[in-house]
């Protein structure tokens, strides 16, 4: 492959990857069952502490006190799933995460932030921030018009040089 053949990204389509994120997710049937110090503590300034494929914790400004059941029958996890340690700790669950789980939940990431979140490194800090479903699906469905303008822009350009 020759350099001229290389495509890059616009500089005006290049994403930010600032230090400081804000992540969408809707909320789950456990949300209810969450002190309300905590919800308030887990919206703002969430740093980011170990990941890896499986999950990345994130640790909060203070110890949340209020006692909550952290336990729950087990049930389906996925890729964006924020679970919530008996501690208070949140975990989102990433790429390779296990498909059961047995701790409460906050909510799920949406879809057009998982790439958001994919991108987050060790020392980063995230704000979660919760939405319904019709909010997400308009997200999820501008994601998804953005990414099919990358593509019909890229190919463009390759039948430009090609002609």
């Amino acid at each position: 492959m020759k350099k001229r053949d290389l495509i890059g990204l616009n500089y005006e389509w290049q994403p930010n990857y600032s230090t400081k994120k804000v992540v969408h997710y809707i909320k789950s049937s456990h949300f209810n069952l969450l002190p309300a110090d905590l919800i308030n503590e887990l919206s703002t300034n969430l740093l980011i502490g170990t990941s890896n494929r499986m999950g990345m914790y994130l640790s909060t400004n203070k110890k949340i006190n209020q006692e909550f059941n952290a336990n729950i029958i087990s049930e389906g996890t996925t890729f964006g799933t924020i679970q919530i340690l008996p501690s208070g700790q949140p975990i989102i669950l990433l790429a390779d995460c296990q498909t059961t789980g047995g701790y409460v939940t906050l909510g799920t990431i949406i879809h057009s932030d998982l790439t958001i979140l994919s991108q987050a490194k060790q020392g980063d800090y995230i704000n979660l921030v919760a939405i319904d479903i019709e909010c997400a699906r308009n997200r999820n469905i501008e994601y998804e018009r953005f990414l099919r303008h990358l593509l019909l822009e890229r190919q463009n350009i390759i039948k430009e040089r090609s002609s």
